[in-house]
């Protein structure tokens, strides 16, 4: 009887650890902000008819998560925010550990991309470094680095 609250126990701690990493408006950096559900696969039709941009506007004004000394989930993303909308999903980018990602743009945001890994962030601090977008090079390399883990489980004795 002991083992199944235990276990109960245990499902809801990691149910409100998740729960709290996903929803709490503070990790995202934004209020109200939904990791998934407002994002967007970009493509090169979205952006036919739009005015080029003077490369002196293609900086980027913030990335989010801001607070990079927390540990966040493995499949946190990453958001760009750009002085002006980008108009093209052409990110020139790393990410070292090296894994699997993509760039979306968030519905409703035209300023943001969005990082996003297609598998999980290794477990450590990941780099992700921002050379350029489409044919442009920042004079200066964006290097954002963050710190990811999968919340740990406590030892459960009798």
């Amino acid at each position: 009887m002991i083992r199944i609250y235990l276990l109960l126990f245990l499902l809801i701690f990691l149910g409100g650890v998740v729960w709290y990493f996903f929803f709490s408006s503070h990790r995202l950096g934004t209020q109200n902000a939904s990791p998934v559900s407002s994002t967007f696969p970009l493509s090169q039709t979205h952006f036919k008819n739009s005015t080029v941009i003077p490369k002196s506007d293609f900086k980027i004004v913030k990335i989010l998560p801001e607070d990079t000394t927390y540990e966040y989930l493995p499949i946190q993303q990453v958001d760009l925010v750009f002085a002006e909308p980008p108009r093209t999903p052409d990110l020139k980018y790393t990410v070292s550990p090296q894994v699997p990602t993509q760039v979306i743009g968030k519905k409703g945001q035209p300023n943001t991309l969005t990082i996003s890994t297609t598998e999980t962030w290794k477990e450590g601090i990941t780099t992700i470094t921002i050379t350029g977008i489409r044919d442009y090079t920042f004079p200066k390399p964006y290097v954002y680095k963050l710190k990811t883990a999968f919340p740990k489980n406590p030892d459960l004795k009798e």
